[in-house]
């Protein structure tokens, strides 16, 4: 692109459309079209379309053909599984990458790994079902998902650190990076799911109207007195004018994004961006510098130490759009 967007902005929406299963093409296209709006206004693309979420389910609204939006709202499990995958493929590329250079092209398999492998991938799944819920707007299933993700970060934590230490066999670590590959490969370049379930029958008022301030608030993030003030506005609406919720506004979801447009999301502290960047630079700052007062592979060393300033650099660089966004 040859403009100026925020990379972290522009990563995460095109994540999200991905996430969608919005063609690549489109993609390019509408965030070439950010580009030339943000070079013409001089606004921050977060100033202007709001959060990388909201700009790809407002592409999918307002540039998909109607009979296909629905395979591309990231509800449906298919989405969630992609979304694993991709995780679990770029983890298992970096940990094959890291073991080949650091322990060879052999290691042995212990029976504390082969236990906690699959309860990580199993706190992946449940990291990924909290959001995947959030979106969908079910607040019990993500308690659920959120409630399976600390019980799987806690067992395998136990597993890694008391289980035994029996080797089961080699492995190859290539062989790992490679399965990554694929995974990967698989979750970016798959065809998007075919919606096979017939389109749900029109929301009953009662329904549509408990729905709205749920999806306000846990897909849109917006202040939950803020939804539930707006859901009173159209249950006023529907109230006076006397017809039914999906015929006055339309599917719930759509409406819902209709109005999350002129509303500004609330910034909840684990969603900075700077904060992120900042815990994943002290993290590899760490590994670094361990790494110095250990006896380790010079590449491994190079590669923290290149990672590290990387980090710095971006870390910085979200410090001072966060200020100059605060002045305004």
């Amino acid at each position: 692109m040859t403009t100026d967007i925020p990379t972290g902005w522009e990563a995460r929406a095109r994540d999200a459309l991905a996430e969608r299963s919005v063609p690549g093409d489109l993609a390019d296209t509408v965030l070439a079209e950010v580009a030339q709006h943000c070079a013409d206004s001089g606004e921050r693309p977060s100033a202007a379309f709001g959060l990388p979420q909201d700009f790809a389910d407002t592409v999918v609204h307002e540039r998909l053909p109607e009979d296909v939006r629905d395979r591309h709202q990231p509800d449906a499990p298919a989405h969630h599984g992609n979304a694993v995958c991709a995780q679990l493929g770029l983890m298992c590329l970096v940990l094959g990458g890291y073991l080949t250079v650091a322990r060879g092209w052999l290691v042995d398999l212990t029976v504390a790994g082969l236990v906690g492998l699959p309860l990580v991938a199993g706190a992946v799944w449940s990291l990924h079902g909290v959001a995947h819920a959030r979106h969908a707007a079910a607040p019990k299933r993500a308690v659920a998902y959120g409630a399976g993700a600390l019980l799987g970060v806690a067992s395998a934590a136990v597993a890694f650190t008391q289980g035994p230490d029996t080797v089961v066999g080699p492995v190859p670590p290539p062989a790992l990076a490679a399965s990554g590959l694929a995974l990967l490969g698989w979750a970016l370049f798959r065809q998007p799911p075919e919606n096979r379930a017939p389109r749900d029958e029109p929301l009953p008022t009662e329904a549509w109207l408990r729905r709205l301030p749920r999806l306000l608030e846990m897909r849109y993030e917006l202040p939950r007195a803020r939804a539930a003030e707006l859901a009173e506005e159209a249950s006023r609406h529907l109230a006076e004018s006397r017809t039914e919720a999906e015929e006055e506004f339309g599917p719930v979801a759509v409406y819902a994004s209709r109005l999350a447009k002129g509303e500004t999301p609330q910034e909840r502290w684990w969603q900075r961006e700077d904060l992120r960047m900042g815990a994943g630079t002290a993290m590899v700052s760490l590994y670094l510098l361990d790494q110095l007062h250990g006896d380790m592979s010079p590449w491994l060393i190079a590669l923290a130490a290149v990672t590290t300033a990387l980090g710095v650099y971006s870390f910085a660089g979200a410090l001072r759009v966060r200020h100059a966004a605060k002045r305004g």
